[in-house]
């Protein structure tokens, strides 16, 4: 998160956009247009799915040691 976003942590830009989530039922009920919009806005990604596979390769190469 703090490598690509202004943010902290996941919650803390959850937070800011005014999405309130306590389960992944929650989160899975965001609007992705919403969402999308919000990422774009407050992250170096265009969209969610950016940010996720960003995120998916990150954790690959991190655990790896790529």
């Amino acid at each position: 998160m703090k490598k690509f976003t202004v943010f902290k942590s996941f919650m803390e830009m959850l937070n800011a956009g005014g999405f309130e989530v306590s389960c992944q039922e929650d989160f899975q009920n965001i609007p992705a247009d919403l969402f999308d919009e919000h990422i774009a806005n407050h992250t170096f990604f265009d969209d969610w799915q950016e940010m996720l596979d960003t995120a998916k390769l990150e954790y690959v190469a991190r655990t790896f040691n790529f």
